[in-house]
């Protein structure tokens, strides 16, 4: 458990990409093992003690902490028109996606075209 709040929760929900600032606590369960025969066990264990913590919660994810894939999950780090705002940004900055590593948002009007020798390209739509 993490005691956040202070500093943190004193700076403008839309100053920076960083949402629910508004959380007082923030909750990591971190499991280790080295036998594999383990996994259910430990992956269970922690799923268990965040499933349990969700009546509690803002709602939204630190995405620092997340392993989970994908846009619908990365989504619940911002709020709505923050969420907007960093498409558009990644829209206008990086169409292609080059950036595409950890909690990724992708640019959602994107196109391919043929490229030189039959790469493909991408480009953007208005």
């Amino acid at each position: 458990m993490f005691r956040t709040g202070g500093a943190v929760s004193r700076v403008a929900d839309d100053a920076t990409a960083a949402s629910h600032r508004d959380a007082v606590y923030m909750a990591h369960p971190i499991a280790q093992w080295m036998d594999a025969k383990e996994d259910k066990k430990h992956i269970g264990w922690a799923k268990d003690f965040s499933k349990a913590l969700e009546p509690f919660t803002t709602g939204g994810v630190y995405l620092n902490f997340e392993q989970e894939p994908g846009e619908d999950h990365v989504r619940l780090g911002y709020s709505a028109k923050k969420w907007d705002r960093l498409v558009a940004l990644k829209e206008e900055w990086d169409p292609q996606n080059v950036f595409r590593s950890n909690a990724n948002i992708v640019p959602h009007r994107t196109i391919s075209l043929p490229g030189p020798r039959g790469a493909k390209q991408q480009a953007k739509t208005r």
